[in-house]
């Protein structure tokens, strides 16, 4: 679990759920960033900084016939497959939980250090996007590439004149013989 403690700089699509072993209402001043509990979730995850605006707390019991492994999918498309996973640990949670994206860490790259009463319950990791190697269906795409040739083509001129060469050379001997004779 090591390795989903870890916030690298720039980290995108990747999605904590922490249980919080606290009263329900202090869990959601927390959050809120209220009264004597305004840094309290930074401190227990063991960050400087932590948008509140992208964590999530709420309780479990809250969701009513929702369990938290469906909220997590329908409400955070997490990946059914992954979910499954950890179902059974999921949906026995009965207190506050704690969600918090990537973004709540603003960019920056951390090790998270969670403490008692926060514990990690699982990390999902948005899938990487595979482009589709499907044409594309544009008049404007249609068509055929034609591959580089080795050779270049006659019309083509590599290099310089060579009377410009020459004009050269002896524009520079002229130089050299007026300032010589000076």
């Amino acid at each position: 679990m090591s390795n989903d403690l870890e916030v690298a700089k720039g980290e995108w699509g990747v999605t904590r759920v922490f249980s919080l072993d606290i009263a329900p209402e202090v869990a959601l001043r927390a959050a809120a960033g209220a009264g004597d509990e305004a840094g309290l979730l930074a401190d227990l995850l063991g960050v400087n900084v932590l948008d509140l605006g992208r964590v999530e707390v709420f309780v479990a019991d809250d969701l009513g016939d929702l369990s938290v492994s469906q909220y997590l999918v329908e409400g955070y498309g997490i990946a059914p497959d992954a979910v499954n996973a950890k179902r059974q640990m999921l949906d026995a949670l009965n207190g506050p939980i704690a969600i918090v994206a990537s973004a709540a860490f603003g960019g920056r790259a951390a090790m998270l250090t969670p403490q008692a009463p926060l514990i990690l319950v699982a990390t999902f990791r948005e899938p990487a996007a595979v482009p589709s190697m499907d044409a594309i269906p544009s008049a404007a795409a249609a068509g055929t590439l034609r591959s580089p040739s080795h050779e270049a083509p006659a019309s083509t001129f590599v290099g310089a004149p060579r009377w410009l060469v020459i004009g050269c050379l002896l524009a520079a001997v002229a130089v050299v013989l007026l300032v010589v004779m000076r």
